[in-house]
């Protein structure tokens, strides 16, 4: 990120910062002034590491060149740049202008290629640094089949600065594909980005036909019920009361292979509270048919 701090002079005119550029990892501060054509014979270019009068010259710039481009700085250093004029006499002018510049620069080195593993229908990513500098975090994103875009999923915080070794993870445990595409979106500390190489994760292979006990159980207000469905096909979740007469119908669509939830209201297909009891659902598909049962209190 670069800052820059312009203000009027009546000795050299403007002096102000071009741009930073990054030269195979090497980084060059270009700056450029209004040019004063009357009686002059250079320009004297100072830095400091402090916004004060500790000002070192770097160079003098022959007139009538109005850039000067400073190769010898480092990322993540503060540099403050002033510039004079000298006259042919030899009579140098006072400071002009301060230019303010903060070359913020982000590196991850030994960013490790994405893993994913696929334990009980969740998908585990894992990566790792052996250093970084200003490292803000890693936004996680998955690739959306229907709008064919990356979104964000979750952030993981980074470490900022550091020589250590670092270990990251994340687990998606909202599935709906049977193969799901991940990448990471490295931030700086200045709001600077980079993407990794996405990754494809087969959960597919991982999906078994599950109906899991609801929760809360027992409950009385609603009630969370998961269910994974290993092929796509149509898909009923089906409550009843301890007679084997049908409270409601919960889901009754096609679905793709995943993993899903539904939630319970107590109420019936006609949407009054149910009595308290044991109730049983039951997922249904072309495949099979599995059973639960719940206890609901009022």
């Amino acid at each position: 990120m670069n800052l820059c701090k312009i203000i009027r002079s009546g000795v050299i005119g403007f002096l102000f910062l071009c741009g930073v550029e990054n030269v195979m990892s090497e980084y060059i501060i270009n700056l450029a002034w209004t040019p004063n054509s009357e009686n002059v014979s250079h320009y004297c270019i100072y830095r400091s590491a402090n916004n004060d009068s500790s000002f070192i010259m770097l160079a003098t710039v022959a007139h009538p060149d109005t850039t000067f481009s400073d190769e010898n700085v480092k990322a993540n250093e503060h540099y403050y740049y002033v510039a004079t004029v000298v006259s042919i006499e030899g009579l140098e002018s006072g400071f002009s202008n301060v230019v303010d510049t903060l070359i913020m620069i982000s590196r991850i080195e030994g960013l490790s290629a994405i893993s994913g593993n696929v334990i009980d229908g969740k998908v585990t990513l894992c990566w790792s640094t052996t250093s970084e500098w200003n490292n803000y975090g890693f936004e996680v994103q998955r690739y959306n089949s229907e709008s064919r875009i990356f979104e964000k999923i979750g952030f993981v915080e980074g470490h900022g600065t550091t020589s250590k070794i670092n270990h990251y993870h994340f687990i998606d445990n909202d599935i709906h594909e049977s193969q799901c595409t991940y990448r990471l979106k490295q931030i700086d500390t200045n709001g600077d980005f980079v993407y990794s190489e996405s990754i494809h994760v087969n959960v597919q292979a991982a999906i078994e036909y599950q109906l899991k006990q609801n929760y809360p159980n027992p409950f009385n207000s609603s009630t969370q019920i998961r269910y994974s469905v290993a092929d796509p096909g149509h898909v009923e979740l089906i409550l009843f009361d301890i007679t084997g007469h049908e409270v409601t119908k919960l889901v009754d669509e096609f679905k793709n292979s995943g993993h899903y939830w539904v939630l319970w209201d107590g109420k019936n297909s006609e949407g009054y509270k149910v009595a308290s009891g044991v109730y049983y659902y039951k997922l249904k598909t072309t495949e099979m048919t599995l059973l639960r049962k719940l206890n609901y209190v009022k």
